[in-house]
């Protein structure tokens, strides 16, 4: 595996040597000052083409870019420079990739399919920051199957990846279900209106487990609209005050004003809810509660102020 933060110091120091600032190297390069500070601290890579015309900038070799320790073939990688579409065979082994025809794929896709289908998924892992987005998409494509079965693979992978990849590898021609969506969210959280859309059509299916898991990427009407159906199903209350607290404050205070609340809901929701709402909840909802509840209930409410 490629370290990025060797390969960041490495390309800061040469920069250095060279008497460039980091503006000054970005306009040789072609790319943001952005770009070449999250080169140096670790925070992305350059793609392959990119290695290379910075390496000849820098003047030292790829291999010394790549860090002293990689396995990729510094020959290789300076003979089949940017814009050469010479054809050789992808050589694949256990524990090296050799580069030379994932270069000549950005031209030409189809010409290696037998040798791109012959990587290992660790080897699909070194190559994910050096190729671009579509070559990677690509390589993955050939691999779906592999990959939808190793979610270890598939999470070192997903940063490099679009959403309709990641919905591709997992889904595949499946129709979309809520395991599909849980793997993906555990893969790369986002906010997305497939998900939106497969909530209100199979609520009735979701159960409280999973709506944990997808809560923080629901829409706030649709996680009112499920609390609400589910209110009485919720024993952890623990549990029922986390999936609260994602919602506005507006819509917390109508469920606890009109669904059955406990003393141990109470509490665990205090944190973040006014006091005047927890007063109305004790005066005209909890009015059996006793003297050493109210005292705790009391404290909680003040540190809670602090």
């Amino acid at each position: 595996m490629l370290d990025s933060i060797l390969i960041g110091a490495t390309i800061a120091n040469y920069r250095k040597q060279q008497n460039l600032t980091q503006l000054e190297l970005a306009d040789y390069m072609h790319v943001t000052p952005q770009a070449v500070s999250k080169w140096e601290t670790g925070k992305s890579l350059p793609d392959i083409y990119t290695m290379i015309k910075l390496a000849k900038l820098l003047h030292i070799d790829i291999a010394m870019l790549l860090g002293e320790n990689t396995e990729l073939s510094d020959e290789l990688l300076h003979q089949f420079a940017p814009g050469q579409t010479t054809q050789m065979p992808l050589h694949t082994s256990a524990n090296s990739v050799q580069i030379d025809a994932i270069i000549a794929l950005e031209d030409e896709k189809s010409s290696f399919s037998d040798d791109l289908q012959a990587l290992t998924l660790a080897q699909i892992i070194q190559l994910a920051p050096l190729v671009d987005q579509e070559t990677l998409i690509h390589i993955t494509g050939l691999h779906a199957d592999s990959l939808a079965e190793n979610a270890k693979a598939l999470t070192e992978l997903a940063p490099f990846l679009t959403e309709d990849a990641l919905y591709a590898i997992v889904c595949g021609d499946d129709p979309l279900t809520i395991d599909h969506i849980l793997t993906v969210i555990r893969i790369a959280p986002y906010y997305d209106e497939r998900l939106h859309q497969y909530v209100s059509e199979h609520q009735h299916q979701i159960t409280i487990q999973q709506m944990s898991t997808i809560a923080p990427f629901i829409a706030p009407d649709q996680l009112q609209s499920f609390v609400t159906k589910h209110w009485q199903q919720y024993t952890n209350q623990q549990k029922l005050a986390e999936i609260l607290s994602l919602l506005p404050e507006p819509a917390v205070a109508e469920l606890l004003m009109t669904q059955e609340i406990t003393y141990e809901l109470l509490l665990f929701v205090i944190p973040f809810i006014d006091q005047a709402l927890v007063n109305h909840l004790i005066e005209h909802k909890m009015p059996l509660l006793q003297p050493e509840q109210l005292a705790i209930i009391r404290v909680l409410v003040n540190v809670n102020s602090l």
